[in-house]
């Protein structure tokens, strides 16, 4: 194995394994069920994904593939109206509607237009 072979897997070890933990931690420590857990534990990674597509696009760099960056821009804006949903049956007895709306509301906006961003550079 040459040392560019061996470089190009150890990055990519590297790459995964931060991926992983920079998203299960969060997941981990947040007071929830399961469910919240997992919502949580998919944020990140779909958070960290996002984050790459936008450097890569504003770097002009091919990183994925458009069917990834589609996907990309779909899940960022579904998973945050999983969590408001979701939210909404776990906890329907508490009256957290009226103080929840708002702010879901911006971060939906904010991740729709990162999502167009995203959704746009696929097609090019």
């Amino acid at each position: 194995m040459s040392i560019s072979k061996r470089s190009n897997s150890v990055a990519g070890f590297m790459f995964i394994a931060s991926l992983l933990v920079l998203s299960i931690l969060p997941a981990y420590l947040f007071v929830g069920d399961y469910i919240e857990k997992g919502i949580t534990f998919l944020s990140g990674i779909v958070t960290i994904g996002v984050v790459v597509a936008l450097a890569s696009i504003w770097r002009d760099v091919d990183l994925f593939k458009p069917v990834e960056l589609k996907t990309l821009s779909i899940a960022l804006p579904l998973l945050t109206v999983v969590q408001f949903i979701y939210l909404m049956f776990a906890y329907p007895e508490q009256d957290i509607f009226s103080e929840l709306v708002s702010d879901y509301v911006l971060e939906f906006t904010v991740y729709l237009f990162v999502s167009t961003v995203i959704w746009r550079s696929s097609k090019s």
